[in-house]
């Protein structure tokens, strides 16, 4: 299959399954979703089932089960079981649904964050439900987040200036 961004689309989240390297996911925010590749990117198949929201900002995979991936879409966070065949929405305690970015603790895979345009949310279940998590942060439009990998308890967020005249 000839995905459209191959075509000039745009593609805006890249992850790499840490076990098997040749099984790629690239999220896409022009309509397009989630398209996995088992090749090395020599070709591509739309993965897309149950995913109701095609503009994904960001994906993530569970660095010991990598068959366990998350979208950030503009609805919120789905989740995969299944290396992407499959999606359900895992929304419960978050409350802005525009999510940007999201990081897996690389010890403990069950907790993940979301970085959304109100905030950052943490779930320590994988993702069965989340909490806010904005101590510290001046503004809460979060596009950004990476876990130390050295010292997991340790985010950096990027947030983004808003001006407003």
């Amino acid at each position: 299959m000839d995905p459209h961004w191959a075509r000039g689309g745009f593609i805006s989240a890249l992850a790499i399954d840490p076990v098997n390297p040749t099984t790629l996911y690239a999220g896409t925010i022009n309509g397009g979703g989630v398209f996995k590749s088992t090749d090395g990117g020599a070709s591509w198949q739309a993965a897309n089932n149950g995913l109701t929201d095609l503009h994904v900002n960001a994906l993530a995979i569970d660095p010991l089960t990598p068959a366990t991936l998350y979208a950030g879409t503009n609805t919120g966070v789905f989740k995969s079981s299944n290396g992407g065949t499959d999606w359900q929405a895992v929304n419960t305690g978050l409350t802005n649904l525009n999510v940007n970015a999201l990081a897996i603790d690389p010890l403990t895979p069950a907790t993940l964050y979301a970085g959304t345009n109100g905030g950052g949310f943490k779930s320590s279940n994988g993702s069965t439900d989340w909490q806010a998590v904005n101590t510290g942060l001046t503004n809460l439009y979060v596009n950004a987040l990476a876990i130390d990998p050295l010292t997991p308890a340790t985010l950096y967020v990027r947030h983004q200036c808003l001006l407003h005249f």
